[in-house]
């Protein structure tokens, strides 16, 4: 991830969720490298404080907040935390989950905990977060290429990842008079353990990519990096894809 200065996000602090691993460690450190104070939301405790650690060891400052997004006490011990944490510069509401669906035998569980952390989550953490955001600041928030072009097996997933442009867009237009961004990125094939596929299905896949491969974590970050930054001043309400013309492929 290269481009910007060393003290480009010197100053100013951000929640990411989802932080761990793929996408949102990439997020992490990435803004950290930068000059960013970074709350690292996750529900792997160990690992999260072992990311920390290197982060901390790199010059960075990061500190964990652990949390089951899907579980209602965990979110709401959360909000309350963030709603009284100080100022805030922005929100990356990263954390996601997959659990593939068989239409011919629906799966209540599965289907409200994969709305509940991909979706009710970000509304809950936004709106908390916006209260700490006095001088202004950024969400964005991260869907799936899934929510444009689905395929089989993929209704709760799909329609989580849909409800989060519908809510981007919602958010963007009420937090617009606070100073506060909203806007989303909506990655394609990454290579993360969420986008781990067999052999022939990637081969499969990135046939229909014109570059020609999956994207890294961290370029997936960079893009989330800019939305977050003042260089994205005027935008917000927008939907970034991410996915190496896969639409177009």
């Amino acid at each position: 991830m290269e481009g910007f200065a060393p003290d480009f996000f010197a100053g100013r602090r951000f929640v990411v969720t989802g932080a761990a691993s793929g996408i949102g460690l990439a997020i992490a450190q990435g803004m950290a490298r930068y000059g960013a104070a970074v709350d690292m939301v996750d529900r792997d405790v160990e690992r999260l404080h072992d990311v920390i650690g290197k982060i901390k060891s790199a010059g960075g400052a990061a500190s964990p907040l652990p949390c089951d997004l899907g579980n209602f006490d965990d979110l709401a011990r959360l909000t309350a935390h963030l709603q009284d944490c100080g100022p805030l510069d922005g929100l990356i509401n990263n954390a996601g989950i997959f659990i593939r669906s068989d239409p011919s035998q629906p799966d209540t569980d599965a289907w409200r905990r994969t709305m509940a952390i991909n979706l009710d989550a970000i509304n809950t953490l936004s709106v908390a977060c916006s209260k700490s955001m006095t001088r202004g600041g950024a969400i964005v928030n991260l869907t799936s290429t899934s929510a444009l072009r689905a395929s089989a097996g993929t209704s709760a997933y799909a329609a989580s990842k849909a409800g989060v442009i519908g809510l981007t867009q919602a958010l963007a237009v009420d937090l617009a008079p606070r100073g506060i961004r909203v806007n989303a990125v909506a990655p394609g094939e990454v290579a993360t353990r969420m986008g781990t596929h067999s052999p022939e299905v990637l081969g499969a896949l990135v046939q229909r990519i014109p570059l020609g491969r999956q994207a890294e974590p961290s370029e997936v970050a960079s893009v989330v990096l800019f939305l977050a930054s003042p260089l994205a001043s005027y935008v917000t309400g927008a939907t970034w894809l991410v996915d190496g013309g896969f639409r177009v492929g």
